[in-house]
């Protein structure tokens, strides 16, 4: 499927892209640890909904990431 998406890509292109991913997966992994460690302090439990969107969103760039680093 990434194949397809990155088939008509320029070297320079799949390098920012990388950047770019690895940045959202940075961003992300953070964001998580500081809204779970927020909410729990707050409320003494964890929100479910925000948690499963930015495991969504690490999860699509740690793919991307690995695959990026392997087609460079």
């Amino acid at each position: 499927m990434l194949d397809k998406i990155y088939a008509s890509k320029s070297v320079k292109d799949l390098k920012s892209l990388h950047k770019l991913y690895t940045a959202l997966l940075i961003v992300s992994v953070s964001l998580l640890l500081i809204l779970n460690g927020i909410s729990y302090f707050l409320s003494s439990n964890f929100q479910k909904n925000p948690s499963i969107l930015l495991l969504i969103v690490l999860f699509w760039s740690a793919l991307n990431v690995d695959y990026l680093k392997k087609k460079l």
